[in-house]
């Protein structure tokens, strides 16, 4: 005798076979999640063995690790737009600072009793 599968819900809706319980199916993993994943794997391992062979070696493992993760990091992401400023005053042309940044002038300001003005925040007297 075979088995007959209930491709019916309760209330009679019809359900999709190989699904689960009628939800949509997973999507599939990337292959950079795999890749990654593999990696992180692989450096956790290398760093316990380190670990119990030499922890001085260790400690220097996961220093030099950070650091190549810090540049790793660095050249990703999308570039500007065209004329969108930086939030650092040093990647802009001329070294212009963006509209209400708290700058030195403005601290020297403050402390000589002046205050900024509104026009090329260069400081003036009362």
């Amino acid at each position: 005798m075979q088995r007959v599968l209930n491709t019916t819900r309760a209330g009679g809706a019809p359900r999709r076979l190989g699904t689960r319980r009628g939800r949509r199916p997973r999507p599939p993993i990337p292959l950079w999640v795999k890749v990654r994943l593999a990696l992180s794997l692989l450096w956790a391992v290398g760093f316990t063995v380190l670990l119990y062979v030499s922890p001085a070696i260790a400690i220097l493992y996961l220093l030099l690790s950070i650091v190549a993760g810090i540049f790793a990091s660095l050249g990703r992401g999308q570039p500007r737009e065209p004329g969108r400023k930086s939030a650092y005053s040093l990647f802009n042309p001329n070294f212009e600072h963006l509209p209400g940044a708290y700058t030195a002038a403005d601290v020297d300001a403050l402390v000589r009793g002046r205050y900024a003005s509104d026009a090329g925040g260069q400081a003036g007297e009362r």
